[in-house]
């Protein structure tokens, strides 16, 4: 039976390799030129990660879901947080380094229960217990609480710089989407929400290349609820 699905037939594949290089026939695009991390949260081996709990007994799971879900709930009191970070010792180990000479792109596909009163931070930072209180370096999305407006920060030693990307809503997915082309000192760094692209920053000094850094995520209540950050998928790809 003829299915109809109109394409464009390559018989001997679609290659990106230089002419001359000894994968020349390999038949489908390479990205061997590239650093490509994917967590799409199919399984949660506790021991690979480092979880941080502040005030109420909150938990992290990975609930049914198609493509993989994980969640992270607070407690239900004001201040509850829980955070997770992708390095434990002798499991993991911080292996994610940012160069101001390459580009990368990164995608992450997440919901929140409530928008207002919580706060959140999805990306990659320094290990350190206090994510949402301050960190040092990282590249991350984050929202405070009494706004939707999600922003994307790079910080190097303590110095940010800081762009809009959008404005999420309450129990409804999202996709948070980050470029940066690579161009040194002047590079830029644009954010997007949903596909739109909200704005750009030059970060410069504030371009976090000095520090290792690990997938890490976290949430905070901003009232007596309980509040969910729910995340289904995370990528990064970084040229060599």
């Amino acid at each position: 039976m003829f299915i109809d699905n109109l394409r464009t037939r390559f018989n001997n594949g679609v290659n990106n390799e230089d002419v001359g290089s000894i994968f020349n026939a390999l038949q489908f695009p390479s990205h061997l030129g590239s650093h490509v991390y994917e967590e799409d949260f199919y399984t949660f081996v506790a021991g690979q990660w480092t979880e941080t709990d502040v005030q109420g007994a909150n938990t992290v799971a990975v609930v049914e879901g198609d493509g993989g879900i994980i969640t992270l709930l607070t407690a239900g009191a004001d201040d509850d947080e829980v955070q997770l970070q992708k390095i434990a010792a002798g499991i993991s180990v911080e292996n994610i380094l940012f160069d101001p000479d390459k580009r990368f792109f990164v995608e992450i596909l997440a919901t929140l229960s409530e928008v207002l009163l919580s706060e959140i931070l999805i990306g990659f930072a320094i290990t350190d217990t206090t994510l949402l209180a301050g960190h040092s370096d990282g590249l991350s999305f984050r929202k405070a609480e009494a706004t939707g407006l999600v922003t994307l920060v790079s910080e190097k030693n303590s110095v940010e710089v800081s762009g809009d990307v959008g404005t999420i809503v309450d129990a409804t997915a999202f996709r948070l989407q980050a470029y940066y082309d690579g161009q040194g000192s002047d590079g830029r760094l644009y954010g997007a929400l949903n596909g739109t692209v909200g704005s750009f920053s030059t970060p410069d000094a504030s371009f976090p290349n000095d520090e290792l850094l690990t997938v890490s995520f976290a949430v905070r209540a901003g009232e007596a609820a309980a509040k969910t950050l729910t995340m289904d998928r995370i990528v990064v790809i970084q040229e060599r």
